[in-house]
């Protein structure tokens, strides 16, 4: 039942989406061609010899042959019968998404500030108000002025265009450093995915301190949350990064680094672009 429905996949999904990357479109014109060019030897050998059918067909086995090569080639790179579909909505994009910066907590064990309340007459009753004495005689300490705050952030809008189909999500990671960049969404301060809602959108963040930045963006065309890559290593989903950042097409192949496509935020509202690259359909 696994392979029938992986079958069934194959041609309700994958094979249509390989001719919409425009991959099985150099197969077809190949074929296309090596037909036309056996014509005129085949219109020969029918002036000749008319009955001669064996003949015609020894000579599109070569041509069979090379085009099930190309056809099985082409299609492995393209498609991977084991992706799975995922059914996770992403985000709005309409609605902006907030970057919150971990300040320290101020009542953790180890701050200094915990032993505030600890009786000052050796009784050795340690931090527990309630063991040397009542803890309402002992007046609450204010905030100690000029201690250092969380910088107010600013808002980021990212600008994505390029995406080809509304199908899926686009999905964001926002990196403070090169630590994880670009496909660790564990090491990124904000990572999320929102709903494709057309070619190109806006995404707003919120609350994004001063500091350099960079952003990688794939399309999430089944919804899995993880990019799909084909047997070659080639990412089967669109990719995009800040300041229109493109992928690394000389060798070695890959993602921009992030010295590349980093940006400075300010106080200020900034905003970036990123456009789409489907890999696939340079081939």
């Amino acid at each position: 039942m696994a392979s029938e429905a992986a079958f069934l996949r194959l041609l309700n999904t994958e094979i249509p989406d390989l001719f919409k990357n425009q991959v099985a479109f150099p197969a077809f014109l190949f074929v296309l061609l090596q037909f036309t060019a056996m014509l005129p030897s085949c219109s020969g050998l029918l002036a000749t010899r008319p009955h001669t059918f064996g003949s015609i067909a020894m000579q599109f086995q070569p041509v069979r042959q090379t085009s099930a090569i190309l056809l099985l080639a082409l299609t492995l790179m393209a498609v991977s019968c084991g992706d799975p579909q995922g059914i996770e909505v992403g985000k709005d994009p309409n609605v902006p998404v907030s970057v919150k910066p971990k300040n320290p907590e101020t009542n953790s064990p180890t701050n200094p500030q915990e032993n505030r309340l600890a009786p000052s007459d050796g009784s050795g009753a340690g931090s527990n108000p309630n063991a040397g004495g009542n803890p309402s005689d002992t007046p609450n300490q204010p905030p100690v002025a000029g201690a250092p705050t969380a910088p107010k952030g600013a808002t980021l809008t990212v600008s994505v265009n390029g995406i080809r189909t509304e199908r899926g999500n686009v999905c964001l990671s926002l990196f403070n450093s090169p630590d994880g960049f670009p496909d660790s969404g564990d090491k990124a301060i904000l990572a999320e995915c929102f709903t494709v809602v057309g070619s190109s959108f806006d995404i707003k963040i919120e609350d994004v301190p001063p500091g350099t930045y960079a952003i990688a963006l794939w399309h999430d065309e089944n919804r899995d949350r993880k990019m799909n890559y084909n047997f070659l290593g080639i990412p089967k989903e669109g990719v995009a990064f800040s300041e229109n950042g493109r992928p690394r097409i000389s060798p070695p192949p890959g993602p921009p680094n992030f010295s590349a496509i980093a940006f400075e935020m300010k106080s200020e509202p900034r905003s970036t672009s990123s456009k789409m690259t489907y890999l696939l359909d340079f081939l």
